[in-house]
């Protein structure tokens, strides 16, 4: 296990990327990067990561002093299969030495554990015997897991069993707000916004307190997450219902920066700390992050802190060579 406390930056960076690959990265961003995904299959092998595209990886980033770890499962059918697997010791003990062959045989530096979410007593329990399993069989290696920012399946996780385990924790302070809800919202605000339906839950500080002091996991072993990533909302006013999804319902930073080129206008909410795009006759709010609410937030964790920040997904960010959602959170929380 890492006994260092080191401050982080840490990117996640997709197995399925083809447009910018290991190459196109700048690693000297980042301290760490997560590959994400591997995939359980139903059998209790491992899918989705070959080992040279893991070596692909592995490989600059070492060169460039950078620390790469294999994230396994995922949102969707990336964490359908823990379950089952998990139940069955036969596939468990198959699943485990899989995926410890992977880290080793592709160079990686440990595993982040996402398995989203458990949401039954079994679960909890066989998710402790997973991670106490990779402990044990990659004892010098760094442990993480990526968690929800709240107790909706927070409850789940058994923190006492987990604590000592774990090297840190990627609280996923995003998707406070999607298409999944019923009314509009900003997607990763910092602080809560009066009139929410939701209350005051719903957002990052929340999200991070909520595993500090609930969950008792100490500062050092909490980095802040940071999308790359907006929602959309048809709706003219924030909270207001959403009776039908937009059929914008992701788009990345890069993407949204192309709206602005199309007429949208960037509004700052200066409760929430985040920006949002409109259009003038246009019943559809935009709720992203961009460099000014980045830069907040690695000040705000370095306040507070915090062992670190980290991204969902650096490729949505890059532009000539620069990841600028990373770059300028990096610089309030690692370079002030």
């Amino acid at each position: 296990m890492s006994d260092s406390a080191a401050p982080m930056v840490l990117g996640y960076y997709p197995t399925w990327e083809r447009e910018v690959p290991p190459a196109r990265l700048n690693f000297a961003q980042f301290t760490h990067l997560a590959h994400a995904f591997a995939s359980p299959t139903p059998e209790g092998g491992v899918a989705g990561v070959e080992v040279a595209a893991a070596q692909a990886l592995t490989g600059p980033a070492h060169a460039a002093g950078v620390k790469v770890i294999l994230s396994l499962g995922g949102g969707g059918a990336g964490s359908d299969h823990f379950a089952a697997i998990m139940a069955d010791p036969a596939k468990a003990d198959r699943f485990i030495g899989a995926s410890v062959d992977l880290v080793r045989a592709g160079g990686y530096d440990g595993i982040d554990c996402d398995w989203e979410f458990p949401s039954t007593v079994p679960d909890a329990a066989n998710l402790v015997k997973l991670v106490a399993a990779y402990r044990k069989r990659l004892p010098k290696t760094l442990l993480s897991m990526a968690v929800n920012a709240s107790d909706w399946y927070g409850r789940w996780f058994d923190h006492a069993a987990l604590l000592p385990l774990f090297d840190f924790l990627n609280v996923m302070t995003y998707d406070f707000h999607g298409p999944w809800g019923d009314h509009a919202g900003h997607n990763a605000p910092l602080h809560p916004t009066p009139g929410d339906p939701d209350g005051a839950a719903m957002n990052s500080a929340a999200g991070m307190a909520y595993w500090r002091d609930a969950k008792h996991f100490p500062r050092e072993k909490l980095l802040l997450g940071i999308p790359c990533y907006g929602r959309s909302f048809l709706v003219t006013r924030w909270h207001d219902p959403t009776p039908k999804p937009s059929t914008r319902t992701y788009l990345g930073y890069n993407a949204a920066r192309r709206l602005l080129a199309e007429g949208w206008v960037r509004e700052w909410d200066a409760v929430a700390q985040v920006p949002f795009l409109r259009k003038g006759g246009v019943d559809e709010l935009i709720s992203y992050e961009d460099e000014e609410s980045a830069k907040l937030k690695g000040r705000w964790a370095r306040a507070q802190g915090y062992r670190g920040i980290f991204f969902w997904e650096v490729t949505q960010d890059l532009a000539d060579g620069t990841h600028r959602i990373a770059a300028a959170a990096r610089g309030e929380f690692l370079d002030p």
